[in-house]
């Protein structure tokens, strides 16, 4: 008999869901606070512009661009031993894109004024590019999750009642060919919207370092390298993410431990060349001698906030997932840690792409000629900050569980139980 997940034992299920109904509706009141007030509820200035909520945006891009690009192996080039995460994968691509640009947009602020993409074009700007990017790639994920789903949703539908069998019908679109021919055309589709999607999905967060490489003013970003150390690790993010949600949310198969140990060996593999690129990236910077890039980098190794380099992206996100995948007794709750704890090293990895190189001075002693907290080079983000990211996080895990509890996520045995209303 199929285990349940873990997140559905009981005292788990019920203290992960107190504590998440808790969490969220602080956090996005915070957040409304931030879109009431301006930035002023930040402890960004002139010189730290970009800070917390940049760092999560793009670590989000990645576990979404991850995701879906790990998604088109079973469902573009046919790699059938991760079919059982394809679903899981197209669905958490997703919700990572939606957290992402909200992420972005508490940086920005006022929403309102985001329809003027479309009326002032600007044909040379990256930024510009990189939304139409945004656009179609989250019409990718809908129409390839919408035919991979479409048959299955009507079993749900034709399963259900009331307002239940109306949701079902909105997302099957009212289809009601469920046939084998069907099901065959609608994997040709779901083949051609991966072949789309994986240029699409390069072009997301490739195209997200793009926009930090092309800015001469910080020379930290200033590298072709960048680019491909975002697509990197957006492989390695989106590995270990569907490890985590896997391990913890999935009710297993009989031969689960051995696909998960499978599937943080490739994360592992990937975390390892992600590395290799890390490595030339501060080979280049000590090379050519930039002094700025140079600070930088010094700034991440040895400054203050040291702890994020040395702590969080080596030990936690590189020496524990490899001790709990490579070394450490194999159990879903230790691969999926694992995962998770390669998730918290992103975290790390994408806060000394952005803050290390802005609290370079770009005029030496600039920073000591005048005194405002909008003009130091030093950063920690405020209470405004924290708590409306954790009100994001709350909202990313809130839609992944109830897509997991509504939505046809797993595939073969597993999902023709819960079609069939077994446990």
């Amino acid at each position: 008999m199929l285990g349940r997940a873990i997140i559905e034992r009981k005292p788990i299920h019920y203290s992960y869901w107190i504590v998440l109904l808790c969490l969220l509706p602080v956090g996005l009141g915070f957040l409304g606070y931030r879109y009431a007030e301006g930035l002023l509820t930040t402890n960004m200035g002139n010189m730290v512009s970009w800070g917390l909520w940049i760092s999560l945006y793009i670590l989000f891009i990645g576990l979404s661009a991850g995701s879906f690009l790990l998604s088109t192996l079973i469902y573009v080039f046919n790699v059938i031993k991760y079919e059982r995460i394809g679903r899981l994968a197209l669905y958490s691509a997703m919700i990572c894109l939606i957290i992402a640009l909200l992420f972005v947009s508490a940086d920005l602020g006022h929403v309102e004024r985001s329809w003027k993409v479309f009326t002032n074009a600007a044909f040379t700007s990256v930024l510009w590019w990189e939304i139409m990017f945004y656009i179609l790639y989250m019409t990718v994920i809908a129409v390839e999750f919408y035919f991979i789903s479409r048959t299955d949703m009507i079993a749900l539908r034709d399963r259900s009642a009331g307002l239940k069998r109306r949701f079902y019908n909105l997302l099957s679109l009212g289809s009601q060919r469920s046939d084998e021919a069907s099901r065959k055309r609608d994997m040709k589709l779901v083949k051609i919207g991966g072949l789309i999607g994986i240029p699409t999905a390069l072009a997301v967060h490739g195209g997200t370092g793009a926009v930090f490489a092309v800015i001469k003013a910080v020379p930290h970003w200033h590298t072709p390298l960048l680019p491909i150390i975002f697509i990197t690790s957006a492989l390695v993010s989106g590995a270990a993410l569907l490890l985590f949600l896997r391990a913890f949310f999935v009710r297993p198969a009989e031969d689960e431990p051995q696909f998960l140990s499978g599937l943080g060996k490739l994360a592992i593999g990937l975390l390892a060349v992600d590395w290799v690129l890390v490595i030339f990236e501060f080979l280049v910077i000590l090379y050519g001698a930039v002094p700025e890039a140079a600070d930088a980098l010094k700034e991440i190794l040895f400054g203050a906030n040291w702890w994020a380099f040395w702590v969080i992206q080596v030990g936690v996100g590189v020496l524990v997932p490899v001790y709990l995948i490579m070394f450490a007794q194999k159990s879903r709750v230790s691969l999926g840690l694992a995962g998770l704890s390669i998730v918290f090293g992103i975290v790390a990895v994408r806060w000394n792409i952005i803050v290390p190189g802005l609290m370079i001075p770009k005029l030496e002693g600039f920073s000591d000629s005048f005194f405002s907290l909008r003009l130091t080079t030093s950063y920690s983000p405020s209470a405004v900050e924290w708590l409306s990211s954790i009100g994001l996080l709350a909202l990313f895990m809130l839609l992944i569980s109830l897509g997991m509890k509504y939505l046809p996520l797993q595939t073969g045995v597993e999902h023709k139980s819960k079609l069939e209303g077994g446990h």
